[in-house]
């Protein structure tokens, strides 16, 4: 059983991917000129190389070797690879075609989709507290829909693939670098035979415009990699009830950024959605502050 020191470790963790995820947007939107599908080829690329060499200087390419070499286990990070790189592939499409706001909705709903995963696959119990909290976050989607009439497919597919994501990992008790290089290099296959053909027959700008845009997409492995390796080490030792409450962050600055850095309009009513998904973090994040200084003063 993991000590309240371990489990806030592994909470912290969790926290700095989801404060990283916040401010990628401001990197997306300097790739503005390039085709969103090109983006996520140069993730999966330069993602798999960034990995690899973490493997290599870490003593943890046995480690993948015996990893790949599982078939159950390969198998299941084939499905997690799925969904982790078509979220990528939303997300980025969401933020070069000016609708980042319509991708912060998303990543607030997605908490509310981990919460029911958690609840039915893992018997993850809520507080009474935390249940009020679901409550006004449900609350806000049902504001988007009563006002809207639907829901953004841009909103529910990364909600749904992300949250999906988290539940097939959470169930793998393996090294995290070691899946992470697993996932890309399921992809890498296909990333390299898209991108030959975008380069020859799409206006694929790598080679065309490399004075302009290759360092650029060379740093989308070290992009992807951090956070994302952040969220996959501080999962295992957290619920992924909190994961989902701590995702708030993201999109909360997400939002803010579409608003203030990207121009972006929100229609009056979204307004009421998210401020009661808000207050829904804050109530259960002081929920969680008194209930860490309570167990810190059993401890001691």
């Amino acid at each position: 059983m993991p000590t309240s020191k371990s489990s806030l470790f592994h909470l912290s963790l969790v926290l700095m991917a989801f404060l990283t995820w916040g401010i990628t947007p401001l990197y997306f939107k300097w790739l503005g000129e390039v085709p969103a599908i090109e983006v996520v080829v140069h993730r999966v690329i330069w993602s798999s190389i960034v990995l690899w060499c973490l493997l290599w200087f870490s003593g943890l390419w046995s480690t993948f070797i015996s990893l790949w070499k599982d078939g159950a286990v390969r198998r299941r990070l084939f499905v997690t690879s799925v969904l982790i790189t078509g979220n990528w592939l939303i997300f980025v499409y969401a933020v070069l075609t000016n609708q980042t706001v319509e991708a912060s909705l998303g990543y607030y709903i997605n908490p509310l989709v981990s919460i029911a995963l958690g609840g039915l696959f893992l018997g993850e119990k809520l507080s009474k507290v935390q249940w009020a909290a679901v409550t006004m976050a449900m609350a806000g989607v049902l504001a988007e829909l009563w006002t809207v009439g639907e829901l953004s497919w841009i909103a529910c597919s990364l909600a749904i693939s992300f949250a999906l994501y988290g539940l097939a990992r959470k169930k793998l008790s393996i090294d995290p670098t070691a899946a992470l290089a697993a996932e890309t290099t399921w992809m890498l296959p296909v990333a390299l035979v898209v991108m030959v053909y975008g380069s020859t027959q799409m206006d694929f700008v790598f080679f065309s415009h490399a004075s302009e845009f290759m360092l650029p997409l060379m740093l989308a492995g070290i992009v992807t990699v951090i956070p994302l390796l952040l969220y996959v080490s501080g999962l295992p030792g957290v619920s992924l009830t909190a994961a989902g409450f701590a995702q708030y962050i993201a999109p909360s600055m997400v939002f803010v950024l579409a608003i203030v850095w990207f121009g972006e309009e929100v229609p009056d009513q979204r307004y009421y959605t998210f401020g009661l998904i808000w207050l829904a973090l804050i109530v259960v994040t002081i929920e969680g502050m008194l209930k860490y200084k309570k167990t810190s003063r059993k401890a001691s």
